[in-house]
């Protein structure tokens, strides 16, 4: 199962490596000016972590498959849905133009890792943590699982 810790609803930021050489490479060529002070948010989109999940189960469907979501208690102390709405304006008025849509870019790493789907199994057990933020030590409880059963 894909693990999800909580309900999934933690707000991430996306942005494939390539896109960030682009986005770095349009910082390069148009600096700010002198004194001026300027923050880039590198990122195409974000989504929730549930979201991310749904994406990849997506994608292994497509590739024959069956991935379930799984969720676990959250061992992170974090709220769940929280306020997350960074700006990405700057980048854009830039030039900045998304290169790869997620699904495909998500296909595309889910078939680079099929050949060492062996390695990943032989670490299945790290995959949940057992270390909470409180210091303690237990794995985390499962929630609930969803997915394709077919």
């Amino acid at each position: 199962p894909l693990s999800v810790y909580g309900h999934g609803g933690q707000r991430r930021s996306f942005l494939p490596i390539q896109d960030s050489i682009n986005c770095m490479t349009l910082a390069l060529e148009q600096p700010p000016n002198k004194g001026e002070y300027r923050v880039l948010n590198q990122f195409d989109r974000f989504m929730s972590i549930y979201e991310l999940a749904e994406l990849v189960r997506r994608s292994a469907l497509q590739l024959g498959i069956d991935v379930r979501i799984s969720s676990h208690a959250n061992p992170r102390n974090e709220v769940e849905n929280h306020y997350y709405n960074p700006d990405r304006n700057l980048l854009k008025d830039l030039g900045y133009q998304p290169q790869y849509d997620p699904d495909e870019l998500t296909q595309s790493m889910m078939e680079s890792l099929i050949p060492w789907k062996h390695r990943i199994e032989a670490h299945r057990s790290v995959l949940i943590p057992n270390v909470q933020w409180d210091g303690s030590h237990r794995t985390a409880s499962k929630l609930h699982t969803k997915g394709n059963t077919a």
